[in-house]
């Protein structure tokens, strides 16, 4: 028997805002810093600075630059978020058999489902028609909003049978 697989890469456009932000909170939080360590300690201050910088570099700084991967094998959907193209890490792992159903982000065939916890796993571009995938989990259920390209949608329609809803729903 032949599994199926397919894999998307879906890039995050995060707004100009929220880099920006992050890198003048970053700088003010180091100039602080440096300013009470340079009054207190000295020259100190200079490696003080230097460790909240490297500090920075790699635990914060990676989470500027994300992707989420989609890997589709047969009917299993697999999601992992990709830190500054080097960190993996395993998001949700769900059979979409399984799914409660799978439908357009907005389509009123939703609205049963309005409590469910939702995690946006999309790039926030709009580049393709987002989709939920509704799942039951032990704390109720969660609403993972994806976005697929045709290839990727048309391998989940086949798999997930009448869950799926189209969009003329």
């Amino acid at each position: 028997m032949k599994d199926s697989f397919y894999e998307q890469l879906v890039p995050v456009k995060r707004s100009k805002t929220f880099f920006y932000g992050g890198m003048i909170l970053f700088l003010l939080v180091l100039a602080a810093v440096v300013l009470v360590s340079f009054l207190f300690l000295g020259i100190t201050a200079v490696l003080i600075g230097w460790v909240v910088g490297m500090l920075f570099y790699f635990f914060i700084y990676p989470k500027f630059n994300i992707e989420y991967e989609y890997s589709l094998v047969n009917h299993n959907l697999d999601i992992d978020v990709v830190y500054s193209k080097s960190k993996r890490k395993h998001l949700y792992s769900l059979d979409l058999q399984e799914a409660e159903a799978i439908a357009p982000k907005d389509s009123p065939a939703l609205h049963s489902y309005g409590g469910a916890r939702t995690k946006d796993l999309t790039s926030r571009t709009g580049q393709y028609p987002a989709y939920s995938i509704i799942v039951a989990q032990n704390s109720g259920r969660m609403n993972l909003v994806i976005e697929p390209d045709a290839e990727m949608l048309e391998r989940i329609r086949q798999w997930s049978g009448r869950k799926f809803i189209a969009e003329n729903a």
